[in-house]
């Protein structure tokens, strides 16, 4: 039987082996374009076999996007929805999980970020990945704000909201990667979507002073 601290070895090695085949697709792909990167210069720059490669990223494409990305807390989640706390913006950034990762390879994810931004069918792919957890941000904060909605106000009218509250987020998170990636690696981080809130927030307060 395998031991726990086995497993956990296992998998901080398996987990090595995949950053290491995402730093070098991305560092390669930045330098050659990424119509010029082939999965054997992936493979020669990681020194990992083809096998290997495919059995951790099947593409090119998945190897430069990466296993990482945002997903729902199911506890935060059902907390969420019965809170009573005011600051329903605030409080819902709490339900993504961002990935350690995002934190502790910075540089990384700035390279990320501009090879995305330069290649739209990149940029498509990712943001495609990330629907579902847009889609799950949604309907979390239609349940809230249907819990606490007006008796004259129709479902319809709560999904409205919810949608467009939804759309607003995603857009200033957007806007915070762009400049990221206008003002260079030297922010302090990688943009998370708690910056995008407050960016939103800020603006939502400008507008309504």
């Amino acid at each position: 039987m395998t031991g726990e601290g086995e497993q956990t070895l296992r998998q901080r090695r398996a987990a090595a082996t995949a950053l290491n085949i995402e730093t070098q697709a991305v560092a390669l792909a930045l330098e050659h374009g990424l119509e010029h990167v082939t999965v054997e210069m992936i493979c020669a720059a990681s020194g990992v076999s083809a096998r290997t490669f495919f059995n951790y990223f099947g593409t090119k494409d998945n190897a430069i996007l990466g296993h990482f990305f945002p997903e729902i807390d199911e506890i935060k989640t059902r907390e969420f929805i019965a809170s009573h706390n005011p600051d329903i913006l605030g409080e819902l950034i709490g339900v993504i999980k961002v990935p350690d990762h995002l934190v502790e390879h910075k540089e990384l994810e700035f390279n990320r970020l501009k090879l995305l931004s330069s290649n739209p069918s990149l940029m498509a792919k990712q943001r495609e990945r990330f629907a579902t957890v847009h889609k799950k941000v949604e309907e979390i904060l239609y349940l809230r704000l249907r819990r606490d909605a007006p008796s004259e106000e129709t479902e319809e009218q709560t999904r409205d909201v919810a949608t467009v509250a939804s759309e607003l987020i995603a857009l200033a998170f957007r806007y915070t990667l762009a400049e990221t990636i206008r003002n260079g690696p030297q922010l302090a981080h990688v943009p998370l979507p708690a910056d995008a809130v407050a960016l939103l927030k800020s603006v939502m307060a400008r507008l309504s002073a």
